[in-house]
């Protein structure tokens, strides 16, 4: 018989991760949308909810404010059911290795994600991300400055690292969390990306932004961080691209455009506000509260490919995709 060697192994298809986000629109906040980005497919669902929801790291819970009976909903998301209640107002994050939940009411609390009892309270800090190696968690009070947890010795106090100017929106640490990657507000309609080194205790690079605002998003293997202006009621719409920053070079990469990507009358380019990548670093999810579509960027090719109309309202906002692979 032939013998045409070893059968050789079918390659994995790449997992199909799945982005949400919700429409906050003033007379119908209910539909929350389900876009998963490899396949280029969008989903939607009616939930009696009004608020952003949170992935766990897995994938396979949502965390979403019950405004009505003032706690948490833990939702599990191939059914929609809910599966437990938590006593606090809003999720606001979830460590990668999924060990823990971050959850706001009369402060911050970082929970075990295994049974949801509270290993930290602080009723100084708002928000916040944890490090990618999930031994800090980075919180966001109100005066400014940053505080950096130790999660392997929560006994010990915070380090407190200042921000020259401006309020923290968003960051993103780089793996080695030498750097800390800002998306600052001035005031107004006054923004900044900004790259704060920890060691050098100084901004390294900047820039203004405006009308703002957006978010920070780091790509898994640490090489790029993306960040959004998307622009505000009050002050307008925001430049039809996003932009990238090269942390190998330190500097700036250029901008993408949205333009060509979805039909008419957005044929000419959008802009974007909400972003995330998928954790296997191939996509990165870009909505606009303003506009009605969502978007898919080919993080290796650096260009926009895949784009949908989204069919509910233009006031889409909460993008949140699982942490972990």
């Amino acid at each position: 018989c032939d013998d045409d060697g070893p059968t050789q192994p079918k390659p994995v298809p790449p997992k199909d991760y799945v982005a949400y986000f919700y429409d906050g629109v003033y007379n119908d906040s209910n539909w929350y949308f389900a876009y998963r980005p490899e396949s280029d497919h969008l989903d939607s669902v009616w939930l009696p909810y009004e608020a952003p929801p949170v992935i766990s790291a897995d994938g396979s819970l949502m965390f979403v404010s019950n405004q009505v009976d003032d706690v948490i909903d833990v939702v599990e998301v191939d059914s929609f059911t809910v599966v437990d209640q938590l006593p606090y107002f809003d999720p606001v994050t979830v460590s990668s290795d999924g060990q823990y939940v971050v959850v706001y009411r009369d402060g911050l609390y970082l929970l075990d994600a295994t049974d949801y009892s509270v290993v930290l309270h602080d009723t100084s800090v708002h928000g916040g991300a944890f490090a990618k190696n999930n031994l800090s968690f980075y919180a966001l009070p109100d005066s400014g400055n940053i505080l950096k947890y130790d999660l392997t010795n929560l006994a010990a106090p915070p380090v407190e690292i200042e921000v020259p100017f401006g309020a923290v929106r968003d960051l993103e640490p780089s793996q080695d969390e030498r750097r800390l990657y800002l998306y600052l507000h001035r005031r107004n309609a006054d923004y900044y990306f900004a790259v704060l080194d920890v060691v050098l205790d100084s901004i390294t690079f900047s820039e203004y932004l405006t009308p703002g605002p957006g978010e920070v998003a780091l790509t898994p293997d640490d090489r790029y961080v993306f960040y959004s202006n998307g622009g505000s009621m009050l002050y307008g719409p925001g430049p039809p691209y996003l932009s990238v920053f090269d942390t190998q070079q330190q500097a700036k990469l250029g901008v993408i455009s949205t333009a060509g990507i979805l039909d008419p009358p957005y044929d000419a380019g959008v802009p974007i506000r909400d972003i995330c990548v998928t954790p296997d670093g191939r996509w990165l999810v870009a909505i606009d509260m303003g506009f009605p579509q969502v978007m898919a960027l080919d993080i290796q090719r650096m260009e926009f490919s895949r784009g949908r109309i989204n069919p509910g309202n233009a006031f889409q906002r909460g993008l949140s995709i699982q942490a972990g692979p």
